[in-house]
Formats: structure tokens, C-alpha cells, sequence
């Protein structure tokens, strides 16, 4: 099951969506693939980016930590996928309950965390519980460049993550 899977219309005969839909208080709402792309592509202003980052979200899932290093073979962008399976908490011992246990306890301290530093070390703890590492490869000549697209890849991200998580808990 993929990433937006779980926002598939559940009333038959919904007519489509035009456009990204957005809270009243002007936040998007993120609950497909096309809306991802929107998001992203609004944020980076790079078609190709978004685009690549939509396969990226699908990969990982709401849940996935970004690793952004420098490299990458003749493409502007790629991605490599250290777990390259679904998790599944049967594969490593633990029981489905002790998994979504752990995984609650850890946005509980998601939400209380105080430091940006703190939030990331929790967020990696989620990703590596859900299997949900990507490392993108970012191929340009300078560090500088470099320096700024991480920046870009790793903020956005960040907003989608808190986009979509929020999506879902409405739906929840």
C-alpha cells in the first residue's frame, strides 16, 4: 500500500478534486499523489524535483527520514532505500501491537519536543521503526549550490511531513 493510499475516496462517485484543497485557516491539504506534486512543486518551483520527491514520499512513506548528500550518478537527482522492504514487525522480532506502541510513544514525544535537534533524532527513531530511510543523492558542481538544495529538499520535506501527518490524524 503506498503512501496515499490510505486518503482514497471512500464514497463512490466522489467527484475529483481540481487543485490542492486547503484548511480554513489556508494550510493545503495533502491526500493524493497530485496534491504531493502540488505541494512541491509550489515550494521548489522545480518540476523535476517534485516530481522526484513525490516517488521519494511514496517510497518512505509520512513517516520517512531524508539523508541528502552530496553526488549522484549524471542525474540531477537520486535516491537510495537502505530497508528496500515494507516494514513489517513480524521481520524483526516484534509483535504488530509492541511495533504501533512504540511508534505512538514516539510522536508523543515528537509533539513535546523542544529542540530542532531533538525533533530530528525522534523523527529517525520513527523512520527506522517504519523502515522509512531515503538517502538522496544531489548531483551539482558547488558546494554552495549543494548547501542550498539540501537546505530546500530537507525544509520541504519537513513541511510535507507536517502536512500529510495532520491530513491523516483528520481523517483518523
Amino acid at each position: 500500500m503506498g503512501l496515499f493510499d490510505i486518503f482514497k475516496r471512500k464514497t463512490p462517485g466522489t467527484p475529483p478534486r481540481i487543485g490542492t484543497q486547503q484548511t480554513s485557516d489556508n494550510q493545503p491539504i495533502i491526500k493524493s499523489a497530485r496534491d504531493a506534486k502540488a505541494f512541491f512543486l509550489g515550494a521548489t518551483k522545480d518540476e523535476r524535483l517534485a516530481q522526484f520527491l513525490v516517488a521519494v514520499a511514496e517510497k518512505v512513506g509520512r513517516d520517512g527520514y531524508l539523508v541528502v548528500e552530496p553526488g549522484g550518478d549524471g542525474q540531477p537527482y537520486s535516491a537510495e532505500y537502505p530497508n528496500d522492504e515494507q516494514c513489517s514487525a513480524g521481520n524483526r522480532g516484534v509483535s504488530q501491537k509492541e511495533c504501533q506502541t512504540e511508534y505512538q510513544r514516539l510522536r508523543q514525544q515528537l509533539a513535546m519536543a523542544q529542540s530542532d535537534a531533538e525533533r530530528d533524532a525522534i523523527d529517525r527513531q520513527i523512520a527506522e521503526l517504519v523502515w522509512g530511510i531515503g538517502t538522496i543523492r544531489v548531483n551539482v558542481s558547488t558546494t554552495q549550490e549543494f548547501e542550498r538544495q539540501r537546505g530546500l529538499i530537507l525544509e520541504t520535506w519537513q513541511q510535507f511531513k507536517v502536512i500529510v501527518r495532520s491530513t491523516h490524524d483528520s481523517n483518523s
